[in-house]
C-alpha cells in the first residue's frame, strides 16, 4: 500500500490500527503518497513497534519479522522538521549507534553514558537581522 488512497486504503486494518493508537491526523499524515514506504512499516498490515523517543521528539521504530528474519530500524522525525523544512533533521547521539546496529538495546538512562561535556540542545532563533 503506497498511500491510504481515498476509500480503499482508509478501510484497511493498518490505517485503523494507526488511528486507534496515534489519532486521526497522525494516521492521515503517515499515509500521504509522498511519504516513503519504510515510514509506514512496509506493505504488510502489521505496525512497527515504537522503541522510544529522543530529546528532539523523534520517534524510533523497530520492525522485526520472525518469518523472514529481517530487522529494520527507522526514525520518524518530529513534526517541527516536517512543517518547517529549514530545520535540519537530526538524530540524537545516543540513538545514532542503535540506528546503525552498533547496539542491540535502545538507549535508556541506565545503559547509555551521557557525558557532562556534551553540548546540549539549544533552540535555533531565526531572524532577519543580527542582534546586538
Amino acid at each position: 500500500m503506497r498511500s491510504w488512497g481515498v476509500a480503499i486504503g482508509m478501510m484497511g486494518p493498518k490505517f485503523w490500527g494507526l488511528y486507534r493508537k496515534e489519532g486521526l491526523m497522525r494516521a492521515i499524515l503517515r499515509g500521504k503518497p509522498y511519504r516513503p514506504t519504510h515510514e509506514k512499516a512496509g506493505f504488510s498490515d502489521e505496525l512497527a513497534t515504537c522503541v522510544g523517543t529522543d530529546e528532539w521528539g523523534n520517534r524510533y521504530y523497530e520492525d522485526w519479522n520472525g518469518k523472514n528474519k529481517n530487522q529494520r530500524r527507522f526514525v520518524e522525525f518530529s513534526d517541527n522538521a516536517k512543517w518547517f523544512p529549514t530545520q535540519t533533521k537530526k538524530i540524537a547521539p545516543a540513538w545514532q549507534g542503535w540506528m546503525h546496529y552498533m547496539y542491540d538495546d535502545p538507549p535508556k538512562k541506565d545503559n547509555f553514558v551521557d557525558p557532562f561535556y556534551r553540548a546540549r540542545r539549544t533552540p535555533e532563533f531565526k531572524t532577519d537581522h543580527p542582534t546586538q
